[in-house]
């Protein structure tokens, strides 16, 4: 029984241990993100329901827009930390 030490891993099980980390990493980051989101939404629906009697105010296709659009701007400069620095020009 052998057991390969780090420097004997290939450059393909090297990526596939960092894509595996990212994927682990960005599933827990995106449940986290996304309880702290709800649960801020749910307080604030919440307040408002009490300040208005009980009514709850919808969303707007508009304000949902603006989040989806801000989330794509987010995603993009994620994306953008795995390329390397451009050289100034």
């Amino acid at each position: 029984m052998s057991l390969k030490s780090s420097e004997n891993k290939s450059p393909a099980t090297i990526a596939s241990n960092r894509k595996t980390q990212a994927y682990i990493l960005g599933a827990g980051a995106g449940v986290l993100f996304g309880l702290l989101a709800a649960y801020l939404f749910a307080r604030s629906a919440d307040e408002v329901a009490y300040q208005h009697g009980g009514e709850t105010q919808q969303v707007s296709a508009g304000q949902m827009l603006t989040i989806a659009v801000a989330l794509l701007g987010l995603m993009r400069q994620i994306s953008e930390l795995g390329k390397p620095p451009q050289p100034k020009k």
